[in-house]
């Protein structure tokens, strides 16, 4: 059974948003230091739906997807995985993925 920010995540896919969900967890240092700069980007990409799914709360659904670290983020253009990335990376690695999509 799909846990909710799973089934989210996929009726979101499936009305062709373009999405970035962030895999993070509360004890991640790297995460809390990459969450505020994702949100600053969310207010440049208006077009993009920004997620997080906190691994801790959704092992089923982190274990589907084939994640082990965090933060992973993926960016999706609807169903097609634009990008997979490990770690926080420097914005630019973001807003790249993030033009290319408009």
């Amino acid at each position: 059974m799909e846990n909710a920010v799973g089934l989210q995540v996929k009726q979101l896919q499936s009305q062709n948003q373009r999405l970035l969900v962030d895999f993070w967890a509360p004890w991640c240092g790297p995460c809390k230091a990459l969450m505020p700069r994702l949100e600053a980007l969310e207010s440049k990409y208006p077009h993009v739906r920004f997620l997080k799914v906190n691994v801790d709360e959704n092992q089923e659904y982190v274990a589907e997807l084939g994640i082990t670290t965090v933060p992973t983020i993926i960016v999706y253009d609807g169903q097609t995985v634009v990008s997979k990335s490990i770690g926080a990376n420097v914005d630019s690695v973001y807003t790249k993925i993030l033009d290319s999509l408009t």
